[in-house]
Order: structure tokens, then sequence, then C-alpha cells
């Protein structure tokens, strides 16, 4: 029974019930990460993200992430790249469901009470079945989930809106049947054809002569060019500029970031966890008789013990990892986490659900990140703290300079700000001599050095400042560019006459290829009779379909990947193309094509997976519709990602340093 309810949670409205909750207890300031409000282009630094003026808190976000995280496979979990993608994925689905909600909100939609209560039912009938009072059930339901009953008819009135604005908005979406015969038709054709390659190398091209190479060398574009340089002018604005400028306030030393870390420790700690296998008795003698078998010896798991007692129909749950704060169900918490051992078997409980017994598989300590490791981070956070109000009025004036008219120059000169002025750096951040060019802030350089080749010559900032990740501003003006020039003929002179080669064996295979498809289409001849006209091999491609074009096999016999992309491109028997294949080209016929009868026997068969393909279409064109519904609640909205923490935390670069 439990089991089930469990299941139900996961794969029910149940399960965006407690997903809603958890937003609502976000909005409401129930879910915090950090006592100071930290701010990352508009997102608290306790925040994974701030939509529709709200944000999502990072403690919220990971139970999500870690209840995600419970449900993959060991061999997935063991990836860091998967798990920062499972992140992400979960960082989605929050904020679509927080833009659907204050979609809803705005709407106009209302929920009667009698609805709201009846879909309270419905949430409390798996704690009903189990022989708990309405009542109870519902005293146990707000226990668990840590809310007032008020908030947990309010989260059930906005589910329910969102539920019923998007239905509506699907509701119009269908598939005509004859689109759903057309895509079983197309995913079902075979293919057969042929083609032959044209190797570059077996071009025999003459050495070009000086005069040749001269004008090759100055016609081409782009080609043997010096750098661009650009000379640049930068502003910044740190927290530090700002914390320098406030009256009487020292910054703060190494004694005043020791006393953050140790008042907020807790913040910066990881919980004991504890894998626990669980087995839900009838009585509670039997929990007892099968804990002794457990503490003896005689077995070392639940449901050998269970089977030794001889008892029947027991219930028992697969073994996760908890916390003290995510335990379930919440009744065992003490027995659980009160054990001294790091294994063993908690004494019986009582739940609404039975005798609940509890066996403690392995147990990770509480982890405390050191202050070492912390030391920048406090740093940083203390200066966002005390620089945010001052650093958000000066943004303002340097905005409102450049609104005006006024160049960053201007601005730093008017603002008594500095500014850096650099001559002459290229894309590389080095000069014409091939030095490196001191950028500062050095940590900003490869940043600053992208935005300076990304403006317009005359291009100046203006109310636009980029934020960097520590949480500076920069503002660039380009003072001069010095364009690129051709480099000397004698200087590249070798290199010219190799590409030269090399497009001059390209021409002559591109002139080859036309003349194959010439013979085949006007002059007559078969796709082999062209092919040994000019001394080539016909290679056949066997049918095939759509749906699995290239396979191992494929691969393993040297069949070219570009024919077949060509093969399922040409629209009738008979037609022929070309395209590159490396340094080389193919070119394809297309001898058969076969589309299903779908009045045939086969055809048949495939109009019997007709429902599921029409399901899938639906599916398809439902989610590219809430796809671009989602798009414009973004721009409504406003969506704001705290992706500098986020890659802190979750990136994979970020769990594989943590693992090692």
């Amino acid at each position: 029974m439990l089991n089930a309810f469990r299941e139900g949670l996961r794969s029910s409205w149940t399960a965006k019930l407690i997903l809603s909750l958890l937003l609502v207890m976000a909005v409401g300031g129930l879910v915090l990460m950090d006592t100071a409000d930290f701010w990352r282009g508009g997102v608290s630094r306790g925040a994974v993200a701030r939509v529709a003026g709200h944000d999502i808190g990072f403690v919220e976000f990971d139970r999500f992430y870690r209840s995600s995280l419970r449900q993959q496979s060991p061999d997935r979990m063991a990836s860091p790249e998967f798990r920062e993608g499972l992140a992400r994925e979960v960082l989605r689905e929050l904020i679509r469901t927080r833009l659907l909600a204050a979609a809803a909100r705005d709407s106009g939609l209302v929920i009667t009470d009698g609805l709201a209560a009846q879909r309270v039912r419905e949430y409390l009938q798996p704690w009903v079945d189990a022989g708990l009072h309405e009542h109870m059930a519902l005293e146990y339901a707000l226990q668990q989930l840590g809310v007032s009953e008020d908030m947990l008819v309010h989260t059930i009135k906005e589910e329910l809106a969102t539920d019923m604005m998007t239905s509506a908005l699907l509701s119009v979406i269908s598939v005509p049947e004859p689109l759903v015969r057309d895509l079983l038709q197309y995913e079902n054709e075979t293919r057969k054809g042929a083609y032959l390659r044209i190797a570059r190398e077996s071009f025999r091209v003459e050495e070009a002569g000086e005069e040749e190479l001269r004008r090759f060398h100055k016609e081409a574009r782009g080609k043997w060019m010096t750098p661009e340089y650009r000379g640049f002018s930068v502003l910044v604005l740190t927290p530090e500029d700002i914390i320098a400028d406030i009256p009487d306030l020292e910054m703060i030393d190494e004694d005043g970031l020791r006393e953050i870390y140790e008042t907020y420790k807790d913040h910066y700690t990881t919980p004991e966890t504890r894998t626990v296998a669980q087995a839900v008795l009838e009585t509670e003698e039997a929990a007892k008789a099968v804990a002794a078998h457990l503490k003896s010896g005689r077995e070392t798991s639940l449901a050998a013990a269970v089977a030794r007692e001889g008892l029947e129909n027991i219930e028992i749950l697969e073994a996760e990892e908890f916390t003290a704060q995510t335990i379930y169900p919440v009744e065992i918490t003490d027995a659980v986490f009160g054990m001294t051992a790091k294994t063993g078997i908690a004494d019986p409980v009582k739940t609404p659900f039975g005798w609940h017994l509890a066996q403690v598989l392995e147990t990770v300590p509480a982890q405390v990140t050191p202050f070492a490791d912390l030391r920048d981070e406090l740093r940083s956070q203390w200066l966002l703290e005390h620089a945010a109000e001052p650093m958000y009025r000066r943004l303002g004036e340097l905005e409102e300079m450049f609104a005006g008219g006024a160049t960053v120059a201007e601005a730093a000169e008017f603002l008594d700000m500095e500014l850096m002025r650099f001559e002459s750096v290229g894309r590389d951040g080095k000069n014409a001599e091939g030095r490196s060019v001191a950028i500062k802030p050095e940590k900003h350089a490869a940043r600053i050095l992208r935005e300076v080749f990304a403006l317009q010559q005359d291009e100046i900032i203006r109310g636009d400042l980029f934020e960097m990740e520590d949480g500076s501003y920069v503002a660039i003006t380009i003072d001069e560019t010095v364009p690129p020039v051709k480099i000397d003929f004698e200087t590249v002179a070798e290199d010219v006459r190799k590409t030269w080669v090399f497009e001059e064996q390209g021409r002559l295979m591109r002139e080859r290829a036309a003349e194959i498809e010439k013979a085949v289409r006007e002059d007559g001849l078969s796709f082999a009779e062209a092919a040994e006209k000019f001394g080539l091999a016909v290679k056949e491609i066997t049918p095939r379909p759509r749906r699995n074009q290239y396979t191992p096999a494929d691969e393993k016999s040297g069949l070219s990947p570009e024919a077949m992309t060509l093969l399922f491109g040409l629209e009738k028997p008979g037609d022929v193309a070309a395209l590159s294949a490396g340094d080389d080209m193919v070119v394809t016929i297309l001898t058969e094509r076969v589309l299903p009868d779908m009045a045939s026997e086969s055809g048949a068969g495939l109009l019997e997976d007709s429902q599921i393909t029409g399901a899938l279409l639906r599916y398809m064109m439902r989610e590219d519709y809430m796809q671009q519904f989602i798009l414009g609640l973004e721009q409504k909205y406003g969506v704001r990602i705290n992706e500098y923490s986020f890659e802190r935390l979750y990136g994979a670069k970020a769990l594989r340093e943590a693992e090692t």
C-alpha cells in the first residue's frame, strides 16, 4: 500500500501538487538558503533563478534535483555531465511551472471552494484508504508537507487554474487522419540507389606560374591577412570601488570572514545521510521478531528476515538515501537518526501505515566545507551585500549619462572613475609585435576581448553595461581599429601554392561531378556507363527504410554517409546529385523509391500503429505549441538564471572537482 502511494506521488497529479506547494513556499519566503540578500543580475544569491518577480531558492531546487537523482540508475549518476543535464532539466520544469502559475493567475481563472475541496479529498484519499479518518489524514498531510491548511488550499487552487488554462490551450490541437497516414508512409518509405566517389588525389594539377599565384593571392578574400587590432577604453565598476567610497565602512578582514563562516556554518554543511530499507508490518510483535533475526545475525536483509519469520504480503520498501529532513515517513526520523551505530536495525515505530522496521545500510557523515575553500566566496558575498544599494545608484548614473549621449571616457571623468586604455590589441590578446597585452582586470580579460571585437568601430555602450561573473560591471568603447591587411606574397608563397593546388583540384572534382550528372540526365547514359566513361567504380546502395538509413554494418563496409544523405534527399528515381565527402566528392543516383501501400496487408499492419503515430504527432505538436507559449511567458514575466552559482554547484566541472 505504501509503495503504491509513493508511486502515485511520482506519477500522478499529486506529484505536481507537491511541486506547486514548494513553489508557494518559496514565494512566501519559507524556503531560504542564505541570510543575506545577495544579488546576481537581479537574482538573489540564495536563488537559482528569478521568475515573474519571485525567486526559486537553491534549497527548494535541490529538493527536486535530489528527488530526481534518486530515481536514476547508478551508472547514470556516475556521470557529472548527466547530473548537470538532469539539474538543468529540473530547473527548466520549475521555471515552466512558475510561469504557468503566473499566467493562470493573471488570466483571471477563478477556482471555487467546492472544486478545491474535491481536489483536496482526492489528494487525501491514499491516507483515507489506509484507514485514517479524513480529518486525521489532512493533519498528517499538512505535517508531511510542512504547510498550513490555507497554503494547501491556495496551492491546489493555483494548480487547478494552471491545469485548466493548459487544457484549454491544448484542446484545439488535433491531428488529421491523412497527416497520420502520410507520416506512416514517409517513415516506412524504402529507397535503393548507387553512388561513386571522385577522389581529389586522382587529379594531377600542373604547377601554376608565379604570375598566376600572385593574382590568386591578391584576389583571395580573407586569406593571408594580418590580424585586426583594436584600441579601446574600459571602465570597470567593482564592489570594492563602491565599498571604498562608503564613509566609515572598513573592508572586512580575515577575522571578520571567519566570524561569518562560524555564524553560518550550517549553510556550508552537507547533512548526514543514511541509506535505509524499510518493512511495514501489521503488529509490533511481528516487527520485533523480524528485528531479532537481523540483530542476531541469522539474516542480513529485511526480505530474508521476513521470510524466515514466515510472514506473507509484507511490504518491503527499497533502500533509499535520506537526511533527517527528507526521511519518509517522518515518524521514523528519531529511530533512524538517533542510532549511534552507522549501520543496524532501528527500533520498530508505529505509523499510520503500520509498524515500520528500518534497516540502516550505510551512513555518510555530515561534511563541512573548510573555511579556506570558502574564503573568496565569503568575501565576495560580503562585498555584494554592502555594495548592492550604492552599486545600483552608480549604475543608474552611468546609464543616464550614456542615454544622454556621453561617451565612456566622459562618464569616467565626470564620475571620477578610472578609465583604462589599451592600444592595438588582437583577438588573441597580443599586439602587432606578438607580445601579450596585460588587460585588466586580468580575470575578465577574455570576456572583455570578446566584447571588444563584437562591437562596431563607432559603437559606444549606452545603458548596456556588461555584468561580470563576480558582480562587477564593465563598459567599453572602441577608440581605433587597425584593419587587417594582406600579407606579402613572398612571406606566404608556399602556402599560396598549396592552397591553389587544393582549390584547383576541388574545381576539377566539381566539373567531373557535373559531367557525370549531365551524362545521366541529358546524354542518356546509365549511371554505370557514365562511371565507366570516367574510369570510376559504382557501389550499390541496398534497399533500406528511411527510419534506418545508415547502420553499423554500412560503416564497417565503408559506405559513404554523404551518399546516404543524398539518396534520401532526391525526389524521384533517376535523379542524380553530388556532395562533398571530406576531401573527395560523391555522386549518388536514386534508382527505386517504394512507398508502402496502405491498402495492402503490410499497409494494414502499419495502420495498426496509426494510433501510436497519431498520439506521437499530437504530443509533438502540443509540445511545440507549449514551447512557443512558454517563450512568450518568459518575455512577459521575465526569467533570470543565476548561472554563475548554478555552475559552481551543479556544473559538470564543479561536480568532477568535488569528487576529486
